[in-house]
């Protein structure tokens, strides 16, 4: 399956150069509404979203919206795009290590950082917290107020559920026109691993429920290198010569099996 992604040429020469695509924190992107609060627990701070679409059929809200003062390009990768890390017998700072071998979207030093801990991603089951297609709705508010819900059960404990896959899924349906599918990861402000392994989902909770804040803005995910490769480039309908020089040139030092192609609005739109 190909995904799109409408975005600006300067955007493109760093995800060619990186060979790494940018999370946004979800509390920062252009939909206000999607600033999830749920019980006074500020859950949107804790994911990162990047935006895509499965619409193969050009959308000139899109591109006016995404593409960047009108030059833009839209790119088209393969869903299964990102990177594979195998992680095995992953030794910790602290001393402590992991048993066994799994392969995730993650890399082990995001696993390990003692400034944040990475949600983990199997790659063997993307379609499940990672990937998305947005849910179009009348009010989001309703949707994610209880994605975080805590339970006394006596006097002294409490029992938690976070349904992490409610979070970055809804949208109003004013964004309908977007066909909008995405990729999540969820990030915690503290790694539970280097504090105590024994105890990790009760050191996450506590981070939530304190909304303890976390200093990152944006994640950078991998690309895997045959994907990039093959990357295929759609040219802004308004796009001039020196723009397609520009994105040649980018393609045929980082990608080169690329594919470029002219937009088919071209000579049927102007976007101002």
């Amino acid at each position: 399956m190909k995904l799109y992604h409408y975005t600006s040429i300067d955007s493109l020469a760093m995800i060619l150069k990186t060979r790494s695509i940018k999370f946004n924190r979800l509390d920062m992107v252009d939909d206000v509404e999607e600033d999830v609060h749920s019980n006074n627990v500020h859950l949107s701070q804790y994911t990162f979203v990047s935006c895509w679409t499965e619409d193969n059929e050009e959308s000139i809200p899109l591109w006016k919206m995404y593409s960047g003062e009108n030059h833009g390009v839209r790119i088209s990768l393969e869903f299964d795009m990102f990177e594979d890390y195998l992680i095995k017998d992953l030794k910790l700072p602290n001393g402590n290590y992991t048993v066994g071998s799994i392969f995730l979207k993650i890399p082990p030093q995001d696993l390990i950082s003692s400034e944040y801990f990475v949600l983990p991603i199997h790659s063997a089951n993307l379609k499940s917290l990672f990937y998305c297609n947005i849910d179009y709705v009348d009010n989001v508010i309703e949707k994610t107020k209880d994605a975080y819900n805590l339970t006394m059960t006596d006097s002294m404990h409490a029992s938690t559920n976070i349904a992490f896959g409610e979070i970055g899924k809804y949208k109003n349906k004013r964004w309908e026109f977007q066909k909008e599918s995405r990729f999540r990861v969820y990030i915690f402000p503290s790694n539970p691993i280097l504090c105590d392994p024994n105890n990790v989902s009760t050191i996450m909770v506590n981070s939530f429920h304190h909304n303890l804040p976390i200093e990152k803005k944006e994640y950078f995910m991998k690309l895997k290198e045959d994907v990039l490769n093959n990357i295929e480039i759609t040219l802004h309908p308004n796009s001039t010569e020196s723009d397609r020089i520009i994105v040649k040139a980018l393609c045929s030092q980082y990608a080169p099996n690329h594919t470029i192609k002219d937009s088919k609005l071209q000579g049927k739109v102007k976007l101002k």
